[in-house]
């Protein structure tokens, strides 16, 4: 069975500097009795030695953690542990980050148009992370929220066909014309639910 600190790896966090309420978005990538490793998901510059206090949201448990920045490097931030973590029962469902999966997805219908007029369209984008009830994607299109959309996944589990909305879209602050998108996912048969849920398995034991 593995520990608390090790179920939390690749789960996303969220971090709340103390001097300024600020809040910042990351992955977990290391965990220890001593340290936190934090994979940010922006190139904001942190300060040395700012304090923070890091949600984390694992399939076991949700963790609050307070920490002081030590060091900053390419995009992994080192937290030294300031008190032990406290850890409570899971608040939401987990949400990990995927690496290397691809897939392809068709706008079926956006939001402002007749009911039905379709205006079906496809393109390839980078899935980033993944959840139960929903997926993060990287495309070179902006989605209006409510699009309804149809995706492809190749994941490591094998190809999961499914259906799901816009939920937002922003600019991918570090690349020029990416977008940050996120999916709300309708329900799935039985297959594609398995191969989903294998992917999520799959992306915590790699952590």
């Amino acid at each position: 069975m593995k520990s608390k600190k090790a179920s939390l790896l690749n789960s996303r966090s969220r971090l709340q500097r103390a001097r300024d309420a600020k809040f910042f978005n990351g992955w977990i990538k290391g965990f220890d009795d001593e340290q936190i490793q934090v994979q940010l998901a922006s190139n904001d510059v942190l300060e040395l030695g700012d304090i923070f206090i890091i949600e984390v949201h694992g399939a076991d448990c949700y963790a609050m953690i307070k920490g002081k920045l030590g060091m900053v490097s390419e995009s992994i931030a080192v937290f030294a542990l300031l008190e032990q973590p406290k850890y409570f029962p899971p608040k939401e469902r987990v949400r990990v980050k995927v690496e290397g999966v691809s897939a392809r997805l068709s706008v079926l219908a956006m939001p402002n148009e007749a009911a039905g007029e379709h205006s079906m369209y496809s393109l390839d984008v980078e899935v980033n992370d993944v959840s139960h009830e929903g997926a993060g994607i990287l495309c070179a299109s902006r989605l209006d929220r409510g699009t309804q959309i149809s995706l492809l996944v190749d994941s490591p589990a094998g190809p999961v066909a499914c259906k799901g909305e816009v939920r937002y879209c922003k600019p991918e602050p570090e690349h020029e014309n990416v977008f940050r998108v996120g999916l709300l996912l309708q329900e799935m048969g039985r297959l594609e639910l398995a191969r989903w849920t294998k992917m999520i398995e799959f992306a915590m034991e790699a952590a």
